[in-house]
């Protein structure tokens, strides 16, 4: 035991010789090698192991990073102490090890060098392995002797040697060149021995009962017992009377030697005691040794038999050997499961500090992806409506020849392919931090169908692929769901249909799978007879940045395409099945469940509404971008509005103060003053003029900030001139109506309440 607590001050003096040299550790920077350190030490003198484990693991990283190889190797010492402070050798050793690989490369580590070798030494002791515990002792005592700053570092290898030989190796002629030091000074001293220790004391007389000088022996040992109770001296008072036990049955005083014996038991005892306290109070459980009690018992009878008898004293000597054999098992056990707990309860802390630091970047992370791809969408958006804006109305411009119109389509080709480019990314964000939701809208099946293909002619027509529709009649003409997600499905579908097809057919089918009352199931089919894909690309075509050609340059994109329709399916419940033969084809299909919602009487159009109830209706452009400026404003006075253009939001209340307007088509992010807070100064003293938000921003970001900001509808950049009217005209026929971005909130939170219940559900 006194070999243990020696090495565990001097694994402690290793592990901090960087620490000590800060006086005041909250002087330091919280991140830095001083700071992580002085906490590590802090923890490790308060017995606080697994924020020693902590700090210890963050002084190698932050030293990792800035390169710092004394860092690095304080980091290792400060694990290995704690391994060392918990009995676990094995770690220890590991951890020193890597200290001593990276001490070897690393200048001005004189004096850390032996001291790593004499703590290996210490662990290969533990271990059983004496040989190499040795050899490792004496590596640490020759590094010492280059280094005149080492001497006292000299003096406790040596010390350790000379411990290692007559403690456990018992051979008093290997130990004495290391214990002579310590010698000399007794054997020259007559007065009393102020400089010498109790432990030297002890280890004399080891030395002296091992070469046959047992009277000398017995000397030490009374004086390292004296001068131990004199100075309040710890020191393994078990096996210093075992050894003088040990010593006066060599001289035949057998009753001495017993009672030095009991002696040894009695302190045995105690220490049993002071380990289950100490037990006790770190794991909060109870330490038996009824056992050892027992045996300890038996021991106490022999005893007093022995006095009435001493012909017995022999017999009764073994029997309390054999009693302390069976209490040091007893003991050896009860530390190793101790050991083990405490081992589990180190490594339960490290891991949950390491998953919360996981945790904690994750959501750093996720929340600086989500911030980019919103900033870079806005950023995209607005000049893309500019492209889109002026090729619609180019397009539109009845002088253009017909070659001018070619190229116009190209361009407006390469605009949407642009927009979907922009979308797709989007959408793969919103989708990886669960910010996507399911809708229930109405829409008409047959009209979205048509829709689809009619924004995708162009891409048909460039690859020479024509489109077929084959809907089911009995489908009925309303639905409830989410028509957005759905439209975009089948848009990646198509498009990547025709892609992959030239000079060929794409089927798209609906059929009815189930139908009950109130609701139905439909299959959607997208059929193609163009290259097919192997078999064994079949489940890799649907991962994100996953293409079938990517090195060929006629089969260009982002990857994406399919990966979002798998990944829209699983929102809403469903999931892409694929059947697909190389160079005859492939066909894609799915089924979604929707509810059947009530038909109504057709809308009236968009124009004819314009020209019975909105001829010359005056509608203010609050804009910053002069391009969309003009593109805008021309989109109105095509369609026989008044428009009125105003650059900011301050601009726009000026002028609504001075005069009325029938709509306001409000920007949302303008110098000097923004749309909301234009909006919000409109409202003070106009309730009733439709306010319709224009953003490029993503829609869900902006929709419970526009609803608070009291505004009637919105319109995303860059859009269809369709949709485009048919907001306008929405909000112009019907002032009193409940706002449209209120209702789309609403619904939007349902079908957050919706989705919450069914992930509830479904994990439990």
């Amino acid at each position: 035991m006194s070999f243990i607590k020696h090495f565990c001050v001097l694994a402690m003096a290793c592990s901090t010789t960087s620490a000590y040299c800060y006086s005041e550790s909250t002087k330091t920077t919280k991140d830095s090698t001083d700071y992580y350190s002085a906490q590590a030490t802090e923890a490790m003198h308060s017995n606080k192991y697994a924020i020693t484990f902590d700090y210890a693991h963050k002084l190698i990283s932050y030293s990792e990073r800035n390169q710092n190889n004394a860092g690095i190797i304080l980091g290792y010492n400060l694990l290995a102490t704690c391994y060392q402070h918990n009995r676990k050798f094995k770690e220890a050793k590991m951890y020193y090890e890597k200290a001593l690989k990276k001490a070897h490369i690393t200048e001005g580590n004189e004096t850390l060098l032996p001291k790593i070798y004499n703590n290996l030494g210490i662990i290969a002791y533990e271990s059983g392995d004496y040989d190499t515990s040795i050899g490792h002792l004496k590596t640490a005592l020759q590094i010492c002797k280059t280094d005149d700053s080492n001497t006292e570092l000299a003096n406790i290898v040596s010390f350790n040697l000379s411990e290692l030989y007559l403690l456990w190796k018992r051979d008093p002629q290997e130990a004495l060149p290391y214990i002579k030091p310590i010698l000399n000074v007794v054997e020259n001293k007559t007065d009393k021995m102020v400089k010498v220790t109790p432990y030297e004391h002890f280890l004399i007389g080891v030395y002296y009962s091992e070469t046959g000088r047992y009277d000398e022996a017995i000397e030490m040992f009374d004086h390292a017992i004296e001068n131990a109770e004199e100075q309040a001296y710890f020191i393994d008072m078990s096996l210093l009377y075992h050894e003088k036990s040990k010593t006066l049955k060599a001289l035949g005083q057998f009753k001495k030697a017993f009672k030095a014996y009991d002696l040894a038991l009695e302190h045995l005892k105690d220490d049993m005691n002071k380990q289950q306290s100490e037990y006790d109070e770190m794991m909060g459980v109870e330490f038996k040794i009824t056992q050892y009690e027992d045996r300890l018992r038996a021991v106490q009878e022999l005893n007093k038999v022995h006095e009435s008898s001493a012909r017995k004293t022999k017999v009764i000597t073994y029997l309390s050997w054999g009693a302390l054999l069976v209490a040091s098992i007893l003991l050896s056990i009860s530390f190793k499961n101790y050991w083990s707990k405490r081992k589990l309860t180190v490594k339960l802390a490290n891991r949950n500090n390491e998953l919360q630091d996981a945790r904690d970047k994750a959501e750093k992370l996720v929340n600086i992806k989500s911030n980019f791809i919103s900033m870079v969408s806005h950023e995209l958006r607005t000049p893309l409506y500019a492209v889109v804006g002026i090729t619609t109305l180019l397009k539109d411009d009845p002088s253009l020849v017909h070659k001018d119109t070619k190229y116009l389509e190209s361009l407006k080709l390469s605009s949407d392919h642009l927009l979907l480019l922009i979308n797709d990314i989007l959408k793969i964000g919103k989708i990886e931090s669960n910010t996507e939701v399911v809708d229930k809208l109405e829409f008409n099946p047959l009209s979205l169908i048509e829709k689809t293909k009619d924004s995708l002619q162009i891409l048909s027509k460039e690859s020479d692929t024509s489109m077929y529709s084959d809907i089911d009649k009995s489908i009925p003409k309303v639905l409830l769901g989410d028509k957005i997600k759905l439209q975009r499905i089948l848009m990646n579908l198509i498009s990547n249909a025709i892609k992959y097809t030239h000079n060929g057919h794409v089927w798209i089918r609906i059929k009815v799978r189930d139908k009950e009352a109130g609701s139905t199931t439909l299959r959607f089919e997208v059929e193609d007879n163009g290259i097919g894909i192997p078999k064994e690309k079949q489940d890799v075509i649907f991962e994100d940045f996953s293409q079938l050609n990517r090195n060929d340059k006629n089969f260009e994109g982002t990857g994406l395409g399919l990966a979002i329709v798998k990944k829209l399916l699983h929102l809403l419940g469903s999931e892409i099945q694929l059947e697909s033969t190389v160079g005859k084809g492939s066909k894609f299909f799915f089924d979604v469940p929707f509810e059947i919602g009530v038909e109504k009487a057709a809308d009236v159009s968009h124009i004819q509404v314009s020209e019975a109830l909105h001829h010359n209706a005056k509608i203010l452009v609050v804009e910053d971008n002069k391009i969309n400026q003009m593109i805008t404003q021309r989109m109105l006075k095509k369609e026989n509005f008044l428009p009125t253009v105003v650059n900011n939001g301050e601009e726009a209340v000026a002028i609504m103060e001075a005069g009325t307007f029938d709509l306001i088509l409000m920007d949302l992010n303008m110098p000097v003053m923004d749309g909301f807070r234009a909006t919000l100064e409109i409202r003070k003293f106009n309730k009733d003029v439709p306010i319709v938000a224009l953003t490029a921003m993503v829609f869900e970001d902006v929709l419970e900030q526009l609803v608070d900001c009291d505004f009637d509808d919105i319109i995303v950049k860059p859009y269809d001139t369709d949709e485009f009217f048919q907001t306008i005209f929405t909000n112009l026929k019907n002032k009193s109506h409940k706002k449209t971005i209120a209702k789309l909130l609403e619904k939007m939170r349902v079908t957050e309440q919706d989705v919450a219940q069914d992930d509830f559900l479904d994990s439990a």
